[in-house]
């Protein structure tokens, strides 16, 4: 690794929006060294090209929130990870989640101790991914998972320039250091790549943010909806928060509490484990969205006078000329399910918690993605390999997974 007197040296993986963004803020910090990793063979090569022909561009907000075009020089893009990882100290995974596993198969082999790898956003479980994909080296690096996206970006020229949209006030993440050694300190470097803002605010665990997770409101918006569906296609698009019913909003409560129960057992078995700010839904929200919230009286009108979540309605897909029904291959139930509910049903079962309402909201789920994750109560549906699960990776106990999070 890399010693302080030469700096930071970054790996950006991904060729998307974020990517570009990313690569723009890291390459235009002091003392830092940027390589840009990308495993699409034709992606690469475009974007090598385009960085060789001139500066890439980056529209970012300054100090007093005004938009400002920076010209910074990116000077390596590749498709080889030897060369992309080379004294690095931080590589920063920016690719949508059914990608982490190509990229962390790709750079497992140069994975040198005392590493920090970023999920940006790793989504739940990311943590439990890196061990199992990184083996013996996982003990050695720190991972580092950012629960959501810390600005909306877009690329404005592939290769050669984008722009950052909007950017969250904060954004919290959880740390997995293991036996690092880290010579930089690995929140303070993230920290330095993206700006004072986002303010980075740290869980002190992974199952904090997992009990904590806004995962399990999309699932749950959609079961309450289109569980009791007749199957005739709707003549008008229901907005997805705003038409939240009371019912709806209870769906979620409900759900919580029982990741709440499951949270007490395991400080009732592990009283040296912090949870402390593993707490319900509705307090998530409340804390999240502190400015975003017109009417916190319920949780009900806290996801319905959200102005950050927006008006959007309902996936749905067009049948004939306006008539629609709900298109169930949305990320809402094809990456919220495997990469969330699946995972907090396993945390739950390795402390013996029963969780009715999120089998049952589960169950739905997966029957309208076409897969089986749990049978009845059980978590050993013939896809689980699929998921996160604690379960998918050999977990069998909450020793098992403290293992890996402390």
């Amino acid at each position: 690794m890399a010693s302080r007197d030469s700096g930071i040296s970054v790996v950006v993986c991904g060729s998307g929006n974020i990517s570009h963004v990313l690569a723009g803020l890291v390459a235009g910090r002091k003392s830092t060294t940027l390589a840009v990793l990308v495993l699409d063979r034709e992606e690469s090569e475009e974007w090598s090209k385009a960085a060789k022909e001139g500066d890439f561009t980056l529209t970012a907000f300054d100090a007093d929130m005004n938009l400002k075009d920076t010209q910074v020089k990116i000077k390596v893009v590749t498709g080889d990870p030897a060369r992309a990882l080379k004294k690095a100290d931080m590589i920063l995974l920016s690719v949508p989640v059914e990608l982490q596993p190509s990229y962390l198969e790709a750079i497992a082999p140069h994975v040198e101790a005392n590493m920090s790898i970023v999920g940006l956003p790793g989504q739940l479980g990311f943590e439990l991914q890196c061990y199992h994909m990184l083996k013996t080296k996982a003990k050695k690096c720190c991972f580092i998972n950012v629960n959501t996206q810390p600005f909306a970006g877009r690329i404005v020229e592939y290769g050669k320039s984008a722009k950052i949209l909007s950017r969250e006030e904060s954004v919290t993440i959880s740390v997995a250091k293991g036996n690092s050694k880290n010579g930089k300190d690995p929140l303070q470097v993230l920290q330095y790549v993206l700006g004072e803002i986002p303010e980075l605010r740290l869980y002190n665990n992974f199952l904090e943010s997992a009990f904590s997770d806004k995962c399990i409101i999309g699932p749950a918006i959609m079961y309450s909806k289109w569980s009791k569906w007749d199957g005739k296609p709707v003549s008008k698009k229901p907005l997805f928060y705003q038409e939240l019913t009371q019912d709806g909003a209870k769906l979620i409560s409900d759900i919580s509490d029982e990741l709440m129960l499951a949270a007490k057992e395991i400080t009732k078995q592990k009283p040296k484990l912090e949870l402390s700010n593993a707490v319900h839904i509705f307090e998530t929200l409340k804390d999240e969205y502190r400015y975003n919230i017109e009417d916190d009286s319920s949780l009900l009108q806290a996801i319905k006078t959200n102005t950050a979540f927006g008006k959007y309605p309902h996936p749905m897909d067009e049948e004939s000329e306006g008539k629609f029904v709900p298109d169930f291959t949305h990320r809402f139930l094809t990456e919220d399910v495997p990469y969330g509910l699946v995972i907090l049903k396993g945390i739950c079962l390795l402390v013996k918690m029963k969780t009715p309402v999120l089998d049952k909201v589960l169950a739905w789920c997966q029957e309208k993605i076409g897969k089986e994750y749990i049978s009845g109560s059980k978590l050993d549906g013939k896809d689980l390999k699929e998921t996160r699960a604690p379960q998918a990776y050999g977990m069998k106990s909450l020793d098992d997974l403290i293992t890996i999070i402390s």
